[in-house]
């Protein structure tokens, strides 16, 4: 199983706040998936999961995460 190059790990307010935003779905669906990416990240899912439940590829996965670290 590959390893992640990138850890998330939401705190619990910003765990609540995503999953808010994905159940109401008023979103475009390009940010409800970066949602769900940092969600299934931050469950420790493999990479290679994420891509099949979300149709995205890993290069996607990379680039949520490391943009999420930048703006920490």
């Amino acid at each position: 199983m590959p390893k992640k190059s990138q850890v998330i790990q939401l705190s619990d307010e910003e765990y609540i706040q995503l999953r808010q935003y994905v159940r109401e779905g008023k979103k475009s669906s390009r940010a409800i998936t970066r949602a769900r990416v940092l969600l299934l990240s931050d469950d420790h899912v493999p990479d290679e999961e994420i891509c099949q439940q979300l149709d995205v590829g890993r290069v996607t996965v990379y680039r949520i995460r490391r943009k999420y670290q930048q703006n920490l």
